[in-house]
């Protein structure tokens, strides 16, 4: 028998007829193992991790592994001992890894994903560059996958974006619409994926006073500043976006049927008149907040419900500062924790 020395493993094995010549090591010759595709080493696999092989089989169906992933050019044959510690770890640490990175990468059929190929040369022949390769091919797999995700994503926003246009040119109230204004508002800017739900449904629901009344206004605020962040301005769907938040703090701050003056979200006029049958707007909507006001302090136990104490104390407070002339004091903190 002839004796070949394998192309790819290094290994030497016996080769029947020509008996009496010892081929050359040319890249031609390999193991009869390397002409198997990869799926077909799952059962010499099984008996490996079984521990049912020997180093030298269990290093050529590893090298086989990785000639199946079409990615490698043997320059050089391996040059590893097959039944040296080194060698074994380096098979035992990393050929799950292997087997793994080849099937996720059988499953993309993309014709534009292809993953990187490497050499073997004289001076890497001992193969640990190995772990190197298997890490740049899994991290190439999750950049395709990344980038298919993104894609997917901007499908998905022009679609509700062709949508959210034809609703905003169609002239229909803006209050009809606000669930694809939401969904909008998530898909462009990327709202935290933990804060998802629970910001899609606050602005689901600026146009409703009793919601937003009970919606802290700090977590409005919170989602409209991390959308003009994110969000490029100018477009018509982050105009209607802006005109959605806003009126869901209007709701918030007018629920009492007053002004924002009222319940201390603003600063009163530096120079208030407070005239009566005259004056401003503001001071309008304060001289009628007052004119209901109690005569003492309110008292939660004197009401039946915490929504007229707390009515009854913003009165108090408002009709207290237009008699001193002092700012009214906010009771915000006060609010939410009566609600």
């Amino acid at each position: 028998m002839s004796r070949v020395t394998c192309a790819i493993s290094g290994i030497n094995f016996h080769c029947t007829y020509m008996d009496s010549i010892n081929l050359p090591h040319t890249r031609g010759y390999f193991h009869p193992i390397f002409a198997l595709p990869y799926t077909s080493l799952y059962p010499i696999y099984t008996a490996h991790t079984k521990g049912q092989l020997s180093p030298k089989d269990s290093y050529l169906l590893f090298l086989a592994f990785l000639h199946g992933s079409d990615q490698i050019d043997w320059v050089h044959p391996a040059s590893c001992n097959p039944g040296s510690d080194s060698t074994i770890a380096l098979i035992e640490n990393n050929i799950a890894q292997l087997v793994r990175v080849l099937e996720k990468t059988a499953i993309i059929r993309h014709p534009s994903f292809s993953q990187p190929s490497f050499k073997v040369t004289y001076e890497n022949s001992n193969l640990y560059q190995i772990p190197n390769w298997i890490a740049a091919w899994t991290d190439n797999i999750d950049r395709f996958s990344r980038g298919q995700a993104s894609i997917k994503e901007q499908q998905d926003l022009q679609k509700v974006e062709n949508k959210l246009t034809s609703y905003i040119l169609s002239g229909s109230p803006t209050k009809d619409y606000a669930a694809i204004v939401a969904k909008w508002a998530n898909l462009a800017a990327c709202f935290p994926y933990h804060r998802e739900e629970e910001w899609e449904k606050v602005i689901r629901s600026c146009f409703n006073a009793s919601k937003m009344f009970n919606t802290p206004l700090p977590l409005i605020k919170e989602i409209k500043a991390y959308c003009e962040e994110n969000i490029e301005v100018g477009s018509i769907h982050f105009h209607t976006l802006s005109l959605v938040l806003q009126e869901g703090i209007n709701k918030h701050i007018d629920y009492l049927g007053g002004s924002s003056l009222a319940l201390g979200y603003t600063l009163l006029p530096s120079n208030p008149s407070y005239k009566k049958g005259g004056g401003d707007k503001s001071d309008i909507e304060l001289l009628a907040i007052a004119a209901d006001a109690p005569l003492e302090e309110p008292v939660q136990g004197d009401y039946p419900s915490s929504l007229e104490f707390l009515k009854a104390k913003l009165a108090y407070r408002v009709a207290s500062s237009i008699n001193t002339h002092e700012p009214i004091e906010p009771i915000t903190n006060e609010k939410e924790n009566i609600l």
